[in-house]
């Protein structure tokens, strides 16, 4: 007897908010639950943004692992733990598992928040929008929170090279010419075994 999994988009990225107007990347749609074999390698959602635009694919465990985060400036690979970015100046930054000082449950949908709208300010009122984020209406806690994005990445205030800050009214943008990798799973909702026939 066969078993059938069913393969859908990542619902562990549930905390992303992609705006769907102005221009903005959207988070992949759901992809089509289509039956496999259970015996089929499982794959992973990659999402690379790069000179304007995103592009959706799927890989397998392999070429996840061959991967090194080389040729964008910023890449989340949620299947290894590996986060890499690339800083205006100074060393390929590498860190596992998260960015030191870039909690998941603010800093982490607060960077996606950003990224996710590459080129577009972000207001007040948008982040806010995402559950995670109602701490930023201070604005004590957004400019810590946006600092520690900053540190991590090797970015500055002086001289930006991944977020943007526009101060009055207080906007954010990451910047559109910087590219990001992000590699998630696909999720296994559930697995489906044929029933037998009664003739």
């Amino acid at each position: 007897m066969n078993t059938i999994t069913e393969h859908t988009a990542s619902q562990n990225a549930a905390s992303l908010n992609p705006a769907i107007a102005n221009g903005s990347i959207v988070k992949p749609p759901e992809i089509p639950m289509t039956a496999v074999a259970a015996d089929e390698p499982e794959r992973f959602l990659e999402t690379v943004y790069r000179n304007g635009s995103s592009v959706n694919s799927t890989l397998t465990l392999s070429e996840v692992f061959a991967l090194d985060g080389s040729d964008v400036d910023c890449e989340i690979n949620e299947i290894t733990g590996r986060i890499t970015i690339h800083p205006q100046s100074g060393p390929l930054l590498r860190y596992s598992g998260s960015i030191p000082a870039v909690g998941p449950k603010v800093g982490r949908p607060f960077l996606e928040e950003i990224m996710w709208r590459p080129g577009e300010l972000v207001t007040v009122s948008d982040l806010l929008r995402n559950p995670h984020l109602q701490s930023l209406m201070c604005p004590t806690v957004r400019a810590s929170r946006l600092k520690s994005l900053r540190r991590g990445f090797g970015d500055t205030a002086a001289a930006p090279w991944f977020f943007e800050l526009e101060r009055a009214p207080w906007r954010l943008r990451w910047c559109a010419g910087r590219s990001w990798r992000t590699i998630e799973r696909l999720a296994v909702p559930s697995v489906i075994t044929p029933r037998s026939s009664t003739a």
